[in-house]
């Protein structure tokens, strides 16, 4: 009986949980009336604007934000070439399963003269991604990529960060390559927005991207042929809690022509100080303890790429980087035992733990693509040697105050190296307008 009582409660309180949770529903049409796809929708807490929950309407226009926790709330919808639409005093769970219709309205401009040309519409639909078209819609007057995409529907950019639809857990590429170890703060930056041919957002990767995470990718497609110039970033960032921190980087990137270089070199030095107590009973025994921990280390990173569009058809190039890094804390711990029988000694243990690693990561990725035809038609080569070495130390240092009574040290040594080679030849064929062939080979 105390059991089926304890199962009932539990699923009462479950159902009150959900019953907390509300949702909220919506359309997103134009001035004509027509549904707007891929319209950002994002909700803000009224107390402080703390971002919620986004979402993007579907083909239909229509949107679902569910999970809603009680309280006050106000709604932003924007998307490119329209004004931002604000609702405000929303309420739940009062406005619980509530249906807003949004009309956005058209963006005002003066302009003297207007030239009309075909162009791609800003977004297309594909198989396995969606497309957005951003050179001849919405780049403009954009100074860089991070402009950009601020414009890109679904992608929302707070101070230096970005976020697919509320979510950080996705990768970006640039031209089908990774920017894992670039930095990239200073190529949302540098890189002009100009330079955007289209940017594609993939929610479901295929096998071509099976090294590129587990999330939605962000494939950024660059103008094959234009003269963009060279740009650099150097950085000094200075700070102070138990001990000091400087992290200098630098960074060039050299757009010219059918030749793209850019690289990054940045060293960071930083150590802190950790103190923690804790106090506890064993039965009648009691123990405390405390642990004072520094650490400090140091860590280098560099990167080198460089692509070479041959001609419209022919691209080759490659990616290097070099990550090394060097730390070492100290613990020391002091643990004092009290024993409830007054037949057994009292302890005060003190056990110096000394660790000391190190570990670097150098990789080289050259690769080879052959567009045969503009529909995405094309052969692809690709080729990573990476190479990850490491070297750790621990001694563990015991030792019985009252006694007077030093215990057996212990050290421990893990030396390793490991060396990856993948390489893979990959085949796309595109056909009707939503299908296409991929085969591909891989050697690991």
């Amino acid at each position: 009986m105390k059991k089926f009582f304890t199962l009932f409660y539990c699923l009462l309180f479950s159902a009150q949980l959900l019953n907390s949770q509300s949702k909220l529903t919506g359309s997103v049409t134009d001035f004509e009336n027509k549904p707007v796809f891929f319209a950002t929708i994002v909700l803000f807490r009224q107390s402080d604007s703390t971002m919620v929950k986004t979402a993007t309407s579907d083909k239909s226009g229509k949107f679902v934000i569910e999970n809603i926790k009680d309280g006050s709330y106000y709604l932003d919808v924007t998307y490119t070439g329209f004004k931002k639409f604000t609702k405000s005093d929303l309420i739940f769970p009062k406005d619980n399963n509530t249906e807003i219709s949004i009309k956005l309205e058209n963006t005002d401009y003066e302009i003297e003269n207007v030239v009309v040309k075909a162009k791609k519409p800003l977004l297309e639909q594909q198989s396995d991604r969606l497309v957005v078209n951003v050179a001849d819609n919405i780049t403009g007057d954009n100074n860089n990529l991070m402009d950009v995409m601020k414009k890109v529907p679904g992608i929302i950019v707070i101070g230096d960060n970005l976020s697919l639809a509320g979510s950080t857990n996705f990768t970006i590429l640039i031209d089908g390559k990774t920017t894992k170890y670039m930095d990239m703060a200073s190529l949302l930056r540098d890189m002009p927005g100009d330079n955007i041919l289209r940017v594609e957002i993939i929610h479901q990767p295929g096998a071509e991207f099976d090294a590129a995470g587990t999330g939605p990718i962000i494939n950024i497609i660059l103008k094959k042929i234009s003269l963009f110039g060279t740009f650099g970033t150097v950085k000094m960032s200075v700070g102070k809690g138990e001990y000091w921190r400087f992290m200098p980087s630098v960074s060039l990137n050299h757009y010219q022509g059918n030749v793209n270089i850019n690289g990054n070199f940045g060293f960071r030095q930083a150590g802190y100080k950790e103190m923690i107590a804790i106090n506890r009973y064993v039965e009648d025994d009691y123990y405390s303890q405390i642990s004072d921990t520094k650490y400090f280390g140091q860590r280098y990173r560099g990167n080198l790429n460089l692509d070479w569009n041959i001609n419209t058809k022919h691209k080759v190039g490659f990616q290097s980087s070099y990550v090394e890094y060097n730390g070492a804390d100290k613990i020391d711990n002091i643990t004092s035992i009290d024993f409830s029988d007054i037949t057994i000694q009292d302890q005060i243990i003190n056990t110096a733990n000394n660790n000391n690693g190190f570990w670097r990561m150098g990789s080289v990725n050259p690769y080879y693509v052959y567009e045969i035809d503009t529909t995405g038609h094309k052969i692809e080569a690709d080729f990573n040697y990476i190479q990850f070495g490491f070297d750790s130390e621990t001694i563990l240092s015991p030792f019985e105050e009252l006694s007077n009574i030093a215990m057996p040290r212990q050290r421990t040594l893990q030396p390793g190296k490991n060396t990856i080679i993948v390489g893979t030849l990959n085949y796309t064929y595109p056909f009707l307008k939503n299908f296409k062939i991929q085969f591909g080979t891989k050697y690991s």
